[in-house]
């Protein structure tokens, strides 16, 4: 008796795993047929081939910048900085920003091209359980070939200052995503907001004057008033941006000059 149920309960095993392999082939070759065949998964790839991303936005990368003066260290404005890198291209910043920007305009044309076609095209209309299930299987067959291309990147921005005698070093750093640098972008374009942008960066090109780029620019000049000619021996000198800071001039050697005291009142905010 116990062998019999025994056999019984095998058979039926048996019987089980074969119906199982059966529709697992079967499905296999559904699939396999479908992906050939079908019209739909036919106009999914044709879809998919209308549209080409940009690939060689890295997903994260970095940019360093390095401080002149602790002043420039714990002023630095990162929001500020972020834009200044846009400008000026600093690590790719730009190229990355504008072809993501890019993907992004174009991932939500495709998105919405793929799901209205599998809205429109897979509607459970079927009265048949077989014919549901087999649209169900068609829909969830289509769907995995969506293209889910990566539209953000993270740009770590690294600020560092070394004091002059190597004594004591400091490094802070942000993290900044596409959205982060899209604000700062967007905010410093806007007509209205120029006068804080030439304000702020006026501020931080003023912090960036360290006590050796002063004697560097009075000894190029002679420790001479670049205007009038006065030596320093009688008269107080002054380093003097030539386009002031607050239109834009660069607290760079090319950007300096050395002049008298009266001469930089009487020069002011003119160039």
């Amino acid at each position: 008796m116990t062998f019999i149920i025994q056999f019984i309960c095998l058979y039926i095993f048996n019987l089980t795993m074969v119906l199982l392999i059966s529709f697992g082939l079967y499905n296999l070759y559904y699939i396999f047929s479908f992906c050939k065949n079908n019209p739909k998964y036919k106009d999914i790839l044709n879809i998919n081939k209308k549209y080409s991303f940009n690939k060689d936005v890295p997903e994260n990368f970095t940019i360093i910048e390095f401080c002149d003066t602790k002043k420039q260290y714990d002023n630095f404005d990162f929001n500020l900085f972020i834009y200044n890198a846009y400008l000026n291209n600093q690590g790719n910043l730009r190229i990355y920003y504008e072809k993501t920007k890019e993907n992004i305009n174009l991932y939500n044309v495709y998105k919405k091209e793929f799901n209205d076609y599998l809205e429109n095209n897979f509607k459970e209309d079927a009265e048949e359980k077989a014919a549901i299930y087999f649209n169900k299987v068609e829909k969830f067959i289509c769907k995995r070939k969506f293209i889910n291309h990566r539209i953000d990147f993270g740009a770590k921005i690294v600020v560092k200052y070394v004091s002059p005698q190597g004594r004591n070093s400091y490094t802070k750093s942000v993290l900044a995503s596409f959205i982060n640098i899209h604000s700062d972008v967007d905010y410093f374009k806007k007509a209205k907001n120029r006068r804080e942008y030439y304000k702020r960066s006026a501020f931080i090109e003023r912090s960036k004057m360290s006590k050796a780029l002063r004697y560097q620019v009075l000894k190029r000049d002679h420790f001479r008033c670049q205007a009038c000619g006065a030596s320093g021996k009688d008269v107080e000198l002054h380093v003097d941006h030539i386009i002031p800071v607050s239109k834009g001039g660069k607290t760079e050697l090319s950007n300096l000059q050395t002049l008298c005291r009266d001469c930089n009142l009487g020069k002011g905010n003119r160039f």
